[in-house]
């Protein structure tokens, strides 16, 4: 089974990924993709495009959640806050100050809760930020280093919508590109239009609401 992968962020675009055999689930899926990219992608919310399934135009909600049987695309978008105006980059950051503090302070019940927060999935790090939240378990004052990340994340997301404005552009003057393509009277030898998958168009078209 072959996966393509579309995001506005141009080093997550992936096309015909073989998908390793006996994957049928978003977690094993997602542990692959992360495992290709070196990264946790927890902070992009999946969607499947299979115009051939009835999962076409799902997000995935857990681990468990299965996948499309036949080649799709998942199209990549940026997650946005989570939690009232908190971002999932926010709600880390959060947990990790927490897990400082405890370390320091020697609280186990505190470091056993939090445990490995580096790769929860969106829902998961909610459930510990709210869990730390409600229960008062510690106080974190904002420190410089945790204002420093914020603007930080600031940043990164404006330079996303720039390069999703870029991208937009790019795909409209592509499409321009071939409307004026067709106008011209060239031999078909000469100008072979390149075949692009479905899948991946309705992938690109998806990430345009962004």
């Amino acid at each position: 089974m072959l996966l393509s992968v579309v995001c506005n962020n141009s080093s997550f675009n992936r096309l015909n990924i073989s998908v390793p055999e006996g994957t049928t689930t978003w977690g094993q899926l997602k542990s692959f993709l992360q495992e290709l990219y070196g990264q946790s992608i927890d902070s992009f919310k999946a969607t499947y495009v299979a115009r051939n399934s009835n999962l076409n135009n799902v997000s995935p909600e857990t681990d468990n959640a299965l996948i499309p049987e036949t080649n799709f695309a998942i199209a990549l978008s940026p997650v946005s806050a989570k939690f009232g105006s908190i971002s999932y980059a926010e709600m880390k950051a959060y947990i990790k100050d927490c897990r400082n503090q405890a370390v320091v302070a020697k609280n186990e019940g505190i470091i056993s809760l939090i445990g490995d927060y580096t790769r929860l999935s969106t829902n998961e790090m909610t459930r510990l930020y709210n869990t730390l939240v409600s229960q008062n378990q510690t106080t974190v004052e904002p420190s410089d280093a945790f204002q420093q990340l914020l603007e930080k994340v600031s940043r990164q997301q404006d330079e996303i919508l720039a390069e999703l404005a870029s991208l937009k552009e790019a795909v409209l003057n592509t499409e321009d590109e071939d409307e004026d393509d067709e106008d011209n009277d060239y031999d078909e030898d000469e100008n072979e239009e390149e075949e692009v998958d479905e899948d991946v168009l309705a992938a690109r078209n998806m990430l345009r609401r962004y």
